[in-house]
């Protein structure tokens, strides 16, 4: 059985005995592409690409589907980058424009506005509430 979540909120089930061979290569070929194209996605020039792409094949090879990540950050840090996004995104909406509209360099304006004292000072008083909270939670 096969499951996919499609926009996040439609489950779909599909057992794979019931799908002809030329269907189950076609998704095995889509899967793979993806995989790659996936792979491929974060390289910042053309010469990354292959050395991505080849990393993605070898763990494929060796069984790991996902390599682990550890998010180690600082959490002021993060809470000034998520006050900052939507300050600048509630900014751009009032204005009519969007993210990736002409003119916008979207991710100047959240960093610049991340680091102002005032969003930091914001922060910090978030984590710190977050950090005070007492709560069970029952496992």
């Amino acid at each position: 059985m096969l499951t996919a979540i499609v926009r996040k909120t439609h489950r779909f089930e599909c057992d794979l005995a019931d799908l002809p061979q030329v269907s189950l290569d076609k998704i095995i070929a889509y899967g793979f592409q993806q995989l790659l194209n996936d792979a491929a996605a974060p390289a910042k020039n053309e010469s990354e690409i292959d050395a991505l792409v080849q990393k993605r094949l070898d763990n494929l090879r060796a069984g790991v589907l996902r390599a682990a990540t550890v998010r180690v950050g600082d959490p002021v840090a993060r809470e000034a980058k998520s006050i900052a996004t939507a300050k600048v995104s509630a900014a751009l909406k009032a204005k009519g424009l969007g993210p990736k509209s002409d003119g916008v360099d979207f991710a100047k304006l959240v960093v610049d506005l991340a680091a102002r004292d005032d969003i930091v000072a914001m922060a910090k008083a978030n984590v710190a509430a977050v950090a005070e909270l007492d709560i069970d939670i029952e496992l």
